[in-house]
């Protein structure tokens, strides 16, 4: 079955740039895994133009959409996307995708979301602290080593394990 799948994806990515309009049209709203493999392969054979397609739909009403958007543009590691990744973490009403945003922006990798990604740190969120945790690890982030050794007396087993982690 697995060889099914890859020549299958194979002669998707083959059709070039026609797959990659039918995957954004057909299964961006996805919560099946294997159609986001696809996307994510689709988005690595095409990358500038996968993520300029893929960019507007940060904001679409479909929360799925919005989901696999923001994750895959930080799969992809798209620098571009960092600012309007930015700016949905400072919108309230996209608190639901917080924990995506923060993840996403640790993958893309650039040092410059970290003054973002810090507040998310004493969140009252258990899983968004953790996230945060990993994010600014990935970002490389000195300037959070203390707030880290702080989060070493948080109340949850699991912050205090990704903080020690950090350190």
């Amino acid at each position: 079955a697995r060889e099914k799948v890859r020549r299958a994806r194979k002669t998707l990515i083959q059709r070039g740039l026609e797959a990659v309009h039918f995957c954004l049209r057909e299964g961006l709203d996805t919560q099946d895994g294997l159609v986001y493999r696809n996307l994510t392969e689709i988005g690595k054979a095409y990358p500038d133009t996968f993520a300029a397609l893929l960019l507007p739909r940060l904001r679409d009403p479909d929360m799925w959409v919005q989901r696999n958007a923001i994750s895959l543009l930080g799969e992809l590691k798209r620098k571009e996307a960092r600012p309007l990744l930015e700016a949905m973490l400072r919108d309230p009403k996209e608190e639901k995708h917080y924990n995506r945003i923060v993840q996403a922006l640790g993958n893309i990798g650039e040092r410059a979301a970290s003054p973002v990604v810090r507040p998310f740190l004493r969140d009252p969120k258990e899983r968004r602290r953790i996230t945060a945790i990993v994010a600014l690890t990935a970002l490389r982030d000195t300037t959070s080593v203390p707030s880290f050794a702080g989060l070493l007396g948080d109340p949850e087993l699991t912050v205090r394990a990704a903080a020690s982690a950090a350190l």
